[in-house]
């Protein structure tokens, strides 16, 4: 059954690892958008994966802890290799977490660029109708 949620999106990804040359082909379902819960969870998510360690994480640990926190929480569905795999995080290939991660974040961008020429156009409606009140 297809999800009819109007926030959330489907994309395909196929891709092959860099590290074991494993081709990864299979259909993500995300969130457009976060709600207060989903932001304060992927918040969380995010520091519990850096765990009480004493100074600055590495670039690297900040960054994975980025965008495992984001996926955490936007990815709705997913194939069974991604969930066998921790969400994920017990894969070796950047290339494949790249891939998932970069198409979550265009389903975002996407939009947003949608909602602002939402925007863009209640703007000049509501110009053109105080120029009709005017004339």
């Amino acid at each position: 059954m297809p999800d009819k949620n109007p926030n959330h999106e489907s994309f395909t990804i196929d891709v092959t690892g860099e590290q074991t040359g494993d081709r990864k082909v299979g259909k993500f379902t995300v969130k457009k958008r976060l709600s207060f819960r989903d932001q304060l969870t992927r918040d969380n998510l995010r520091r519990s994966l850096l765990g009480p360690a004493v100074g600055q994480p590495l670039p690297r640990a900040l960054s994975a802890a980025n965008i495992f926190s984001e996926l955490g929480v936007r990815i709705v569905e997913a194939p069974s290799w991604w969930n066998d795999n921790d969400n994920g995080m017990d894969l070796e290939d950047d290339k494949v977490v790249a891939a998932v991660y970069d198409k979550t974040m265009e389903v975002e961008e996407k939009a947003l660029k949608a909602l602002s020429k939402e925007a863009e156009k209640a703007v000049e409606d509501v110009k053109a109708a105080a120029e009709s009140d005017k004339a």
